[in-house]
Order: C-alpha cells, then structure tokens, then sequence
C-alpha cells in the first residue's frame, strides 16, 4: 500500500465506529485496544510515558511537556487528536510528524495484518478508528526507539484507547461539561471518567479544579494509592500578558520555579491565562519526572522547552491590520477563557468566524458532524450585531476581511477542523 492507500484503509476497516457511540462506551473498548496491541508485540510498553487528561488544555500539556522533554535531550514521541491539517500531526518524533511512507509501510505490514487477525478472533467487535491509530502510534514510537512517549488522552480516560499505556505519571487539566452524551451531564460524573488514568502508585499532577471535580479525582487517586501533585511553578509577570515581537510572534512573559533555585522569566509564546496554568501543569510533570528517571530535566530545560513550544490553533495570530486569530475553543468553558484573552489583543471591533459540531452548545465546515447553518445562524444572532452565512471556510473568512477595518479583529473559533481548514488556507499545506 502506498500512503493514501493506507488512509483510506484505515477509513474503510473502522467504517463502523469513526467516534464513540454510547452503545459501545463499555469495557470491551479498551479490551479490544489492549488485544490489538498485544497482536504487535505491546508497543506502548517500550520507553517511559507521561499521560495527560482532562477537557480543557491537555493537548497544550502535551506539547509543553514534550518541548520539555525534547530540550532536556530525550528522544520523544508525541501523540495528540485531533489534528488540525493532516492526520500525519497525530504522530510525532522529535516534533516530526510520522511521514507518509513511514505510516504506509506500518500499516501494510504491521497494523493490518494484526487488525484483520483481530478482526477474524473477535467477529462483531469493531475496532475504532481511534483505535487503530492510538495502536499505531505506540508502534512507531517503538519503531524510532522514542525515550519519552507524551501522550493525549482522546476522549474521557477510563475507557479511552490511550489509556492501555503504563505511565511514570500522568496529569488531568481543567474539567468542564462537555462530551456530556458519553461521560455524564455532571461534573463529577466527568471527573470520574478522567480519573480512570490514574494508576495504583503513578502519581498525578492535578491541575486547579471546581470543586466538584476536584473531589472526585482525589477521591479515586486516594483509593489507587496515587500521590496528588497539585501543578504550580510557573506564574504570570504583571502586566506583560502581552508582548508584540512583530512578524506576527506574540508572546506573554512568565516566572518559572524549581525546587532549590530561583525563579527565571521567559517568553511564553502561547497566550492567554490559561496558558499560564497550562505550563504550570507540564513544569510540574516535568519535576515530577525528574524524580522519575528523567534525570536530565532541570529549570534550564523548562525554561527552554516552554520558550520554544509550538501548539498551533491556540490563540495563533497569522494575520494584523486587521489581527486575525485563531483558535480552537469549542466548549463553554474554553469560550470563556478564548473571549478573556482577546482582550489582551488591541482592537475595535471584533469579528467572529464561527463553526461549530452538533454536538456543541451553541451558545459560544466541511465536516460531517457540523452544526447545521441554520443552528448556527440562530446562536450567532443573540450575540451579534450583525450575521452572514457562507457555505465554506474560505468565503467565511473573505466576508469577514471585507468587513474589518485595520484596527479590528478577526477570530476563527468554534471547531479545530474549522480552525485547521483556515490554517491550511493560509499556509497552502497539502491536508494529506
């Protein structure tokens, strides 16, 4: 198979389940993982791990503690969901995404054979696409000999895919309602599904919670006999939230602590509150860590893996006169943190381009699971001024251009396909 083969492969052999459907939210979804992975041998038992949960921020935990990680000199794999251009972002080595020939090559003679064994063992029991790919990123990991697997929990964490991994620790972000069909319509009810990570003995940094959740996960780490590790360390610099380095690099600057040595400052090139919280969380696995064969991670390497940290879709500025942002915020909560931080950016008036799925409260593209224009036109009018639909990203963005006037401020929000679709506009990236 070729690459594109590959793809579409994986596509038609998880035909039946491309996201979790409440009928199959069971035990068995991480039986089958764990029954796959062991077909290949059990990847994602080679190398240390960290593992990261939670509704809000994970994904920049990740990518925070693998800059981390990769400035310390380890070897890393990174594995994040969803992507925001192409599938191959899903995967990384050394920040590298897993090249086309790479992923053909582990399909044809890895992942398929083992997927199609399974297949004929367990008739009826479908693998997901998640699935699949999850085992397929702890084989390349294996396969690049990775030292240090960062690892993305991609939905809730009991019964998630990722979450066959053994981590040396592990941490949950911020909880917030979401997903509510699978997890719960409650707080704690969430919170105890991404407590399902924690392991007997494996400590958690936990970032600040409402209470409600917080409970909860100290509850279950208590009852596993895991240590809490409340995240700290890492502290905003007053009144320099914002700091225009031109050519569209805006950072915001920070103090960063570890234990035994002052405080340094750094540039945080990720923006926003909660990006301070978030780093928070990975200098805290990071000490964590240190104690755990990480012998190498110290304050110098924090403080040069968070300067360095590159998470696209978060408060990225591709744009100015008139700014233009993006962002993936596509929850209540996230709309919340994503509306106080633009207002750190200077501007008159602020213009939304918006999409968002079904599932979503509407209250805050091309995609299946897109929220029908009608849904959205009727949310965006309670809020806004003034509303126009258009039929794809690309017409979206053009209508809010002739809107804007240099001294406003456009935001792409909503969805991270929407936010990838716009980002590949900009950049002329190949989707593939």
């Amino acid at each position: 198979m070729n690459y594109l083969e590959a793809v579409a492969w994986l596509d038609s052999f998880a035909n039946l389940e491309r996201r979790p459907d409440p009928r199959h939210w069971t035990g068995i979804k991480l039986a089958r993982v764990e029954w796959l992975s062991a077909l290949l041998g059990n990847p994602h038992c080679h190398g240390r791990a960290i593992h990261i949960a939670g509704t809000k921020g994970k994904g920049s935990v990740a990518a925070m503690s693998d800059a981390i990680l990769r400035a310390a000199g380890y070897r890393t794999g990174l594995y994040t969901s969803p992507h925001l251009v192409s599938l191959r972002e899903r995967i990384r080595v050394d920040g590298e995404p897993i090249p086309r020939d790479g992923l053909a090559e582990l399909v044809t003679t890895r992942l398929r054979p083992a997927a199609e064994a399974y297949a004929a063992e367990q008739p009826g029991d479908a693998l997901s696409y998640f699935d699949l790919f999850t085992v397929l990123a702890f084989e390349w990991f294996r396969r690049a000999g990775v030292q240090w697997q960062v690892v993305e929990v991609g939905l809730g964490g009991r019964l998630d895919a990722t979450n066959i991994v053994h981590p040396a620790v592990c941490a949950i972000t911020p909880v917030s309602l979401d997903h509510t069909q699978f997890l719960g319509d409650t707080l704690a009810a969430i919170a105890a599904e991404k407590a399902g990570i924690i392991k007997p003995g494996v400590p958690v940094v936990l970032a600040p919670q409402p209470p409600e959740a917080g409970a909860v996960i100290r509850r279950v780490a208590a009852e596993r006999g895991a240590e809490v590790v409340p995240a700290e360390g890492v502290e905003p610099r007053p009144g320099e939230a914002f700091v225009d380095r031109g050519f569209n690099r805006v950072v915001q600057r920070v103090n960063v602590g570890w234990p035994g040595a002052p405080p340094v400052d750094l540039s945080l090139p990720l923006l926003g509150a909660h990006q301070v919280e978030n780093a928070a969380v990975a200098r805290t696995l990071a000490v964590v860590a240190a104690g755990r064969g990480a012998e190498l991670v110290n304050l110098a390497r924090v403080r040069d893996g968070l300067r360095e940290v590159e998470w696209r879709g978060r408060l990225q500025v591709m744009d100015r006169r008139p700014w233009v942002v993006l962002d993936g915020a596509h929850n209540p909560a996230s709309g919340a943190r994503l509306a106080e931080a633009l207002g750190l950016f200077p501007h008159r008036r602020r213009y939304l381009v918006v999409g968002a799925h079904r599932d979503k409260d509407l209250d805050l593209p091309g995609n299946p699971r897109a929220a029908s224009p009608e849904d959205l036109h009727a949310a965006a009018a309670r809020h806004c001024e003034r509303v126009e639909q258009r039929a794809d990203p690309e017409s979206a963005l053009s209508c809010a251009r002739e809107w804007a006037g240099e001294s406003d401020l456009i935001c792409i929000t909503g969805s991270l396909y929407l936010v990838g679709a716009v980002l590949a506009l900009f950049r002329g990236e190949d989707p593939a």
